[in-house]
């Protein structure tokens, strides 16, 4: 895209969410609200601790076993998981901007926590669909990484291992990488969080239409929205959500991925492995009988609490906590540079 129209768009973008938050403020707090809410109460607990612990394990390999763990750590953490790992190894000199590029086709999707037990057992009401979608995902990142090899760059481009990156990660700094990983994360899911709730107030959609708009800003609102439709658009319209990522997901993965590194091929493999995804998910259908009328109204399982759970709020506290010392480190660290420059 042209410089001078790429900026023109993302001023326009910028002007109409400012607009909109001026127009609509209740519908921007309400969204605002969600968004808050939605990490503190699935989002940090299922992230923070994965970041934290794939980032420490990735910390102890040699290069060599790096590369063989990267993918299984993608596969279990999720998205955003993959894109903070596949950065790591890439500012450790383990993987070369090719290998990254492939990492990310065959690696970037949702995580079976969420799938499995999110989108099949709570939102379908079947934890074999929930199987079937994560399957469908990494057969569709397999022929997507098969598609676009030709399109990754060449092999050799490395960065330089940064000072201390190639020595094994401690706990501290560990942490301190999952904190800002959950910043990125959690600030693209408020923002998108916002922008659907004043676009519900602005623009209001039948319900099939709603849910297509919902799934391209953020998976899992889409995912709920596509569940409670019911029958076989249910089931089709997840798969089209996890497979698209959303807005949502590609600025996380922005975020947390260096600018050497490029998202094109993987935005190019997307739609090749939307369609694979929906003829696994297609051909497993009709070797499960009985599923798909199963489905009406399966998201009226999904239950809204005004508490979190336990295991929620200590995840949470710990988060809290970790961003306090980290900003208390800091500020100390800022202020005896400063002393010291001026002494």
């Amino acid at each position: 895209m042209n410089p001078l129209l790429k900026r023109g768009v993302w001023l326009a973008a910028a002007s109409a969410l400012l607009a909109g938050v001026l127009v609509r403020p209740g519908a921007a707090a309400q969204g605002f609200a969600q968004g808050l809410r939605l990490c503190a109460g699935s989002v940090l607990p299922a992230l923070f601790p994965c970041f934290a612990a794939c980032s420490l394990i990735l910390g102890q390999l040699t290069p060599r076993q790096c590369r063989a763990a990267l993918l299984p750590l993608s596969w279990l953490g999720g998205y955003a998981v993959c894109a903070r790992l596949t950065a790591q190894a890439y500012r450790r000199a383990e993987l070369d901007t090719r290998q990254a590029g492939l990492t990310l086709c065959l690696g970037c999707c949702a995580a079976p926590g969420f799938v499995v037990g999110c989108v099949g057992g709570l939102l379908l009401g079947s934890a074999p669909l929930g199987w079937v979608l994560f399957g469908a995902q990494l057969a569709g990142n397999a022929a997507a990484a098969l598609v676009c090899r030709p399109l990754l760059p060449p092999p050799g481009k490395r960065q330089p291992p940064a000072a201390g990156t190639c020595a094994g990660i401690g706990v501290p700094q560990a942490v301190g990488d999952a904190v800002n990983s959950c910043l990125a994360v959690c600030g693209s899911v408020v923002l998108f969080s916002v922008i659907s709730q004043l676009l519900r107030e602005l623009c209001p959609l039948p319900a099939l239409y709603a849910a297509v708009l919902s799934g391209a800003l953020e998976v899992s609102a889409g995912c709920a929205e596509f569940a409670a439709l019911g029958g076989a658009i249910s089931v089709y319209g997840c798969c089209v959500c996890l497979s698209a990522l959303s807005a949502s997901v590609w600025l996380q993965l922005a975020a947390l991925l260096p600018r050497e590194i490029s998202l094109r091929p993987l935005a190019l493999g997307r739609s090749v492995q939307a369609a694979v995804s929906l003829g696994c998910v297609r051909l497993a259908l009709g070797l499960l009988p009985g599923a798909v009328p199963t489905l009406a109204g399966g998201a009226n399982r999904l239950v809204i609490t005004g508490r979190l759970p336990p295991d929620a709020l200590v995840t949470g506290g710990l988060f809290l906590a970790a961003v306090l010392y980290k900003g208390y480190k800091t500020l100390y660290n800022s202020k005896y540079n400063y002393e010291g420059n001026t002494a």
